[in-house]
């Protein structure tokens, strides 16, 4: 059986190339239907970046965040939450997550070009204007705060802490030592009330 191997790869053998010398060519990005009009196009654009300044092509971070409060959700009810605790919770996730992403990538719009890894977030490329991003950490943040006044006013306070400590924790993450300062100051503050 090893000769009939032997024989089958000498028979069908082909010239190869030496490893050294073979450069992959970079994939080509799909190409739009020539039936979608051009002014859609450059709005399906515009929406994939936007997209992407929040992160949502990547959401390990609202997995991250998500599944703590799933879990105290899931425990706090004996394994039977509401259907509209969880999904203000799950929305609350995925707005919070995503400002988060929006505020940190326009305070350090002018670091990323710099750095590899973030050279190609769009507020870098300079594909979506600050004035842009603002608006959209603003309306963010205004309906994370829309979910929140379904609660009690001790929640919604907890929530303004929140807010405080999601706009600067991006200035604050510059060192370590004040990071970690951060993250227990806000999460103190927003526990606190919530707790009782």
């Amino acid at each position: 059986m090893a000769e009939s191997v032997d024989f089958e790869l000498q028979a069908g053998a082909t010239s190869v190339e030496p490893i050294g010398s073979f450069t992959p060519e970079p994939p080509e990005p799909p190409a739009a239907p020539d039936s979608v009009p051009a002014p859609l196009r450059r709005w399906l654009r515009q929406a994939a970046d936007y997209a992407r300044l929040m992160r949502l092509d990547r959401p390990i971070g609202i997995w991250l965040l998500l599944w703590p409060t799933l879990w105290a959700l899931w425990t706090a009810s004996f394994g039977h939450p509401h259907t509209r605790l969880l999904a203000i919770f799950v929305a609350g996730s995925v707005l919070m997550r995503s400002a988060g992403c929006v505020i940190n990538d326009l305070l350090d719009r002018d670091i990323d070009p710099h750095v590899r890894r973030t050279r190609d977030r769009p507020l870098a490329a300079r594909r979506i204007a600050p004035l842009q991003a603002l608006v959209l950490f603003v309306v963010r943040m205004l309906l994370g705060m829309d979910w929140q006044s379904n609660w009690l006013d001790e929640l919604l306070r907890a929530g303004g802490n929140a807010v405080i400590g999601l706009g600067l924790f991006p200035l604050l993450d510059r060192t370590r030592a004040w990071e970690s300062f951060a993250v227990v100051v806000v999460m103190e503050s927003a526990m606190n009330p919530a707790l009782g």
